[in-house]
């Protein structure tokens, strides 16, 4: 034998002396109260006692918690011997260790048991385990109990013999005492191997004599592991690295409740704090996904307001579009469904992210995308309980699936096949809400509701999906399948998208270059186009890549997009690319109180409180000849004079009149805002943009007819967006929120940054589209599309300043117009429409 065996093999004899020698205290005074050590030195230091001693020693490590029965009691038989058989599937049985059924023999390798008994709730003694022996994957060991009429409990467990050591129990203590004691810490590092497991035999009748074996003791892991699936984007993403934030910092080996070898929540150890950050691990499968390297405790689903910044996640980093800089992605724990809600991680389950499109860089650091929204990314978190899958509590039956999740063409007649893998010899299936309750009478062989049938082929060998109508319309067709199987219960989801691509028709700048298109299809899919100026590639996953060379004609280029995928089914999809536009548009406002642009391009010049917009406006990814928004700059301009010089020449030229907020109510005077209306009136592509967080801009409001105004000095909450038809330009379907880019959370509010902030009454003005509604209900910003005005009731909507109620979401974050938050979109497509209005481009 090498050393180093020698040396684990008294390791593990020394940890089972000290596991023994806390349960062997006695009332009697005799032997048996001895420590275990003392025991075997006493033994042997007698030798002509050494076989009587060597006998008591061997029987007292079976029943040395058993201070109170009498041994020579003939009404109760001692040390009757009950084989214990454990039959776990494993695919490939390790000697001498029990393994539960799972994907990888690190995840099921028992190299260490310990079996707990309770009698009425109590802790009572520990027993052994002897003759380990695994053999055709069912394995089988003895050990012996001590026979009781009283309710029994039996915990099994795994790989934590280090765990009860330094947690030693006392007899006596209750169930729930023991759970808080059976804890560990769990440290940046991780576990990879050896997962501590539990498992409970209970008996409401106690143990007599004439049992011989418990079998179908299943194991449970305490940690739930996590694999990461970047394939589908390998296109034009790089996967190097995966980590996880906020992580609870220590694990309960034994579940609070479980029911069918699974839990339903969490059982967080109390004083456990979610302060771990893991060490990062790079992909099993290079650039391309991670599958069994992170393994994660549970972790509870914080309340709504706090996900952004409690919830546990998991964060990407990879090489974005051929660059060169490592970008980072965060990805939350959220399945959609109410069993699993936000955040929430269970023990025993495996979560998949299917990374489906990476359409932007992400953030510099995996610390700032931890604590963001996740932008720029789209995953699909896939979760399932892992014994739910491959375990059956009723011995040696399994049943597993090919997949989870079935997406069918929209056409009818579209189908699907799963592949069945189990030796039961029936199964029943029904429909069933999201949660996985029944909504339907259970059959064995075929389910029909008019929309989706499902049916059993081959002996049960194979499930078909298939599609009975058409999906014309804009959202998928979703129902799930409940299957039953000797107590296992598999939930399964179909899908039935409108095989539709996104956006359509596709608007391309002047200045050409790449971009992107979201295709929904059940089938592999490709796209044709005859143009020379205009190619399309098939992509990756759901990722159209279109390039267009730049245009310099004077006429607009126009093509269609001929897309089809496997189903048979295609789209015709039309595309455009624009006349170069190098106007530039002149933009007046008011150097006096809060928020001007200043003028020159500089940012510098603006006052403090606008230049996070004037960082957006002068940024030429954003706007620009290039930009999202094809034009060729502003050219900002201001009054300087008091009160402000508003006439017809001094506007003639004007495209876009800012009027910020001035100091105070003279600064703007009745015939300068008699004078801004009429420049208004006479042209179509002249835009006005009036704030009012005080009554300072009076006059300008009472000219337009707006005099139902409130003045607010308070910070009652943020200013919530309102999501309707009648604002997804600035939500949805603007150039800083379509798609590749990402739409505007629903729901979202944008920070109140000081006190002061004005609503105009909605009742009063139904011509005026709310964007947001201030704390008390009414429009605080707000456009009337017919007259061509935006009305600012909080001027600081345009500050990259923190203020009151700010988050890293709800303002502009930064003042080099870098669109990195929900609030720097909503801002930018305001602006959007306010530039497209001006340059007489429908918005």
């Amino acid at each position: 034998m090498k050393k180093e065996d020698l040396k684990k093999t008294m390791n593990s004899i020394q940890k089972k002396k000290n596991m023994l020698s806390y349960h062997t205290t006695s009332k009697k005074g005799n032997l048996l109260s001895d420590s275990l050590d003392e025991r075997v030195k006493y033994a042997f230091r007698n030798p002509i006692k050494h076989l009587f001693y060597g006998l008591l020693f061997i029987f007292s490590l079976f029943f040395s918690s058993c201070q109170d029965i009498d041994p020579m009691d003939s009404r109760i038989e001692e040390g009757a011997k009950i084989k214990v058989t454990l039959r776990l599937l494993s695919p490939s049985p390790i000697s001498n260790s029990l393994q539960t059924r799972a994907q990888t023999d690190a995840e099921s390798n028992v190299q260490e048991l310990a079996i707990l008994v309770f009698e009425n709730n109590e802790y009572r003694y520990t027993a052994i385990p002897q003759n380990i022996n695994s053999s055709g994957g069912v394995t089988t060991l003895n050990t012996y109990f001590q026979t009781t009429s009283s309710p029994v409990d039996i915990y099994f467990l795994a790989n934590a013999d280090d765990i009860i050591v330094n947690n030693p129990l006392t007899i006596g203590d209750s169930k729930a005492a023991v759970r808080e004691k059976l804890t560990s810490a769990f440290a940046s590092s991780g576990i990879n191997s050896n997962f501590p497991m539990f498992g409970v035999y209970s008996s409401a009748n106690g143990l007599n004599g004439s049992i011989g074996s418990i079998t179908s003791i299943s194991l449970l892991r305490t940690i739930a592991r996590i694999d990461v699936d970047a394939s589908n984007v390998s296109g034009n993403f790089q996967l190097v690295s995966i980590q996880a934030f906020r992580v609870n910092n220590s694990v309960q080996l034994i579940p609070d409740s479980m029911s069918n070898v699974m839990v339903t929540a969490p059982s967080i150890p109390s004083g456990s704090l979610a302060n771990i950050h893991t060490t990062v691990i790079t992909p099993t499968t290079t650039d391309i996904s991670s599958t069994s390297q992170l393994y994660l405790p549970e972790s509870a689903a914080p309340t709504v307001a706090n996900q952004l910044s409690e919830a546990t996640c998991v964060v990407i980093g990879g090489y974005f579009n051929g660059s060169t800089i490592i970008t980072y992605y965060r990805m939350d724990f959220n399945p959609g469904s109410s069993a699993n809600p936000f955040g929430q991680i269970l023990r025993n389950y495996q979560y998949l992210f299917r990374v489906n499109d990476i359409s932007l860089p992400g953030a510099e650091t995996a610390v700032e995308a931890a604590n963001n929204k996740p932008t720029g990314i789209t995953a699909q978190v896939l979760d399932w309980d892992i014994n739910s899958m491959s375990l059956n509590f009723q011995g040696n039956y399994y049943f597993e699936v090919s997949s989870r999740s079935v997406i069918l063409g929209s056409l009818p007649g579209s189908f699907s096949d799963l592949t069945v893998n189990t030796n039961v010899s029936e199964y029943t299936m029904e429909w069933s809400k999201s949660d996985g309750t029944g909504d339907g009478s259970p059959s064995s062989t075929i389910l029909d509701n008019g929309v989706f049938r499902v049916e059993q082929l081959n002996g049960g060998a194979t499930i078909r999906f298939t599609a009975l109508t058409e999906n014309t319309l804009p959202f998928p067709f979703n129902d799930h399948v409940l299957i039953s199987a000797y107590g296992m219960r598999i939930l399964l989801s179909i899908s039935q998208p409108r095989f539709k691509v996104t956006p359509n028709p596709i608007i391309i700048s002047a200045s050409g270059g790449a971009g992107y298109a979201l295709v929904t299809s059940s089938s592999l899919w490709g796209g044709i186009s005859n143009q020379s100026w205009f190619s399309a590639t098939t992509g990756v996953g759901d990722t159209l890549k279109w390039t267009a060379t730049q245009n310099t004609t004077s006429s607009l280029r126009t093509g269609n997009l001929l897309v089809k995928n496997l189903d048979g089914e295609q789209i015709s999809v039309p595309f455009q690319q624009n006349i170069p536009n190098n106007t530039v548009l002149n933009v007046y406002s008011l150097r006096s109180g809060f928020a001007f642009l200043g003028a020159g391009p500089t940012i510098g010049t603006a006052d403090a409180r606008a230049q996070g917009l004037k960082g957006i406006l002068t940024r030429a990814a954003n706007f620009g000849l290039a930009g999202s928004v094809n034009m060729n700059g502003f050219n900002f301009s201001e009054s300087t004079v008091l009160p402000h010089t508003l006439n017809a020449t001094t506007l003639a030229n004007i495209n876009i009149l800012y009027m910020n907020l001035p100091g105070a109510v003279t600064d703007v005077n009745a015939a300068g805002a008699t004078a801004a209306l009429n420049w208004l009136n006479g042209n179509p592509q002249r835009v006005l943009i009036v704030g009012y967080d005080l009554n300072t801009n009076a006059n300008m409001l009472n000219a337009l007819g707006i005099t139902n105004v409130t003045y607010y000095v308070d910070t009652q909450g943020t200013y919530p967006m309102q999501f309707n038809s009648d604002t997804q330009y600035f939500s949805n379907t603007g150039p800083f929120t379509a798609y590749p880019n990402k739409a505007i959370t629903n729901p979202f509010s944008f920070r109140n940054y000081d006190v002061y902030y004005g609503e105009i009454n909605t009742t009063s003005y139904p011509n005026i589209t709310p964007i947001l509604r201030g704390p008390h209900g009414n429009s605080l910003l707000g456009v009337d599309y017919t007259r061509r005005i935006v009305y600012v009731g909080d001027i600081d909507l345009f500050s990259a300043l923190a203020g009151n109620n700010a988050n890293t979401n709800n303002y502009i974050q930064n003042t080099t117009g870098i669109i990195n938050s929900d609030a720097s979109r909503l801002i930018a497509n305001l602006w959007a429409w306010v530039t497209n209005t001006a340059l007489g481009v429908t918005p």
